[in-house]
């Protein structure tokens, strides 16, 4: 009896550390993800402009469109779900995303067009650690 106590307690360790990677990469996400409507919101007030309220419409079809070029590891606007303009990048990092389309004419013009007023945010991981960010804005 005892065996199967010292090989079921392992499994209960590696089962539990697992569990608690996936929520840790989960919330770091989610965090990344809000940095990046603080970052475009922020730019949006330093123009005059009014900030975007977040749409969790908008944000589920940014993860789809972002899980997409994940699987195909590109940066496709392919397949553009149900936004009025989109926004994406393969960065390292949300900064590293807002920093490329801060340098991009039409990309700074979508998170600055008066017409806006939602805002998505998806974000996909390849496996590789390359990151997929996605804006959506309507």
């Amino acid at each position: 009896m005892r065996a199967r106590t010292h090989i079921v307690f392992p499994g209960l360790v590696l089962g539990l550390s697992l569990v608690l990677i996936f929520i840790f990469q989960a919330t770091a996400a989610a965090a990344d993800e809000g940095s990046l409507i603080d970052l475009v919101n922020q730019e949006r007030q330093a123009n005059g402009l009014a900030p975007l309220s977040y749409s969790s419409d908008l944000s589920n079809a940014a993860s789809l469109q972002a899980q997409e070029n994940a699987a195909c590891q590109c940066a496709s606007h392919a397949g553009q779900h149900y936004a009025s303009a989109e926004n994406v990048s393969v960065s390292t990092s949300a900064s590293d995303a807002f920093q490329q389309w801060l340098g991009s004419a039409q990309h700074h013009a979508n998170m600055l067009n008066p017409s806006y007023t939602g805002i998505g945010v998806g974000y996909a991981n390849d496996g590789n650690g390359t990151g997929y960010y996605v804006l959506n804005f309507a």
